[in-house]
């Protein structure tokens, strides 16, 4: 091959080569390749409010209301925010109390609830309800919840259970005057009115005993010349009352006492007595020496 010819194809070489090398560089390391044929774009994300919860209750012990006043039930309970324990919004914590055919119970809020220092995410609530001493015994339900401040509102339930309270008050003692010996149907001077300071209901019981001679305590009139009855048949104690008997409580079953607030939660017991013949001139009483009080309750 001539000299000529040579320089010809180191030539086309040297040709290719440039070609291969600008064509790399095109490819994969001009800055401006990546703009070619692109328009610039925006990019945005929005986070949105996330919702508090209610991370736990505090276990309510069982409650023993209070004879004839209200009883504060204390509940506790712990919130949390992921944005923050100050989004939770302190004045809408709430407590209430449910239980079919009860009045609800609930926490009066901001005044009702208190709230403790953050901690990371989360606050915890201190809240009083009030219950009335009629409220029904048994499971009730409660329900905490809050808001954010975005007004989104978490709740949690759970339940605690109210023992029964008995609690019965009378009035005035039980007194029939002066009798003779073998008077009967004599009907009490005084109905005895019975409030139930509690939160259970039913018929009365009454736990009689003999009345002893204040002079001479050998003689007695027995319970069991006693009748008594609840106020819907109080008009025939003596035909329709219950016989009582000396030291047994019994079931006067024309009574029922309700319960309620105050006003609605007695009843009256009539009582009727048969007077013993042959006893003698003198008070016979409860008071009387080794004499025994009655007793009234549920």
């Amino acid at each position: 091959m001539s000299k000529s010819k040579m320089t010809y194809l180191w030539i086309i070489l040297a040709i290719l080569i440039v070609l291969l090398l600008i064509t790399l560089y095109l490819t994969f390391l001009s800055p401006f390749k990546k703009n070619i044929g692109l328009s610039p774009q925006d990019v945005s994300v929005i986070v949105g409010n996330v919702a508090p919860t209610i991370v736990s209750i505090t276990p309510i012990s069982n409650v023993i209301l209070n004879s004839g006043t209200t009883k504060d039930v204390t509940v506790i309970f712990t919130a949390e925010d992921l944005n923050g324990a100050s989004d939770l919004n302190d004045a809408t914590a709430s407590v209430s109390f449910t239980k079919s055919g009860e009045a609800t119970r609930t926490s009066v809020p901001i005044t009702g609830c208190s709230a403790g220092a953050p901690s990371g995410n989360q606050k915890t609530y201190t809240c009083t309800v009030t219950m009335q001493y009629y409220d029904g015994f048994g499971t009730w339900n409660v329900q905490v919840s809050i808001q954010d401040q975005a007004t989104s509102t978490t709740q949690l339930s759970s339940t605690f259970d109210v023992d029964q309270l008995f609690s019965t008050s009378n009035t005035a003692s039980i007194s029939f005057g002066t009798v003779s010996p073998g008077q009967n149907d004599i009907i009490s001077l005084t109905d005895t009115t019975i409030t139930n300071n509690g939160n259970v209901i039913g018929a009365l019981k009454v736990l009689a005993n003999n009345l002893k001679g204040v002079t001479n305590p050998l003689e007695l009139i027995p319970a069991s010349n006693f009748n008594a009855a609840g106020s819907s048949q109080a008009a025939t104690v003596c035909t329709t009352g219950t016989a009582l008997a000396n030291a047994l409580s019994t079931t006067i079953t024309s009574s029922n006492l309700p319960r309620g607030q105050s006003g609605s939660n007695t009843e009256t017991l009539r009582y009727c007595l048969d007077v013993p013949g042959g006893i003698s001139t003198q008070t016979y009483s409860t008071t009387a020496p080794g004499g025994i009080q009655w007793a009234i309750n549920l």
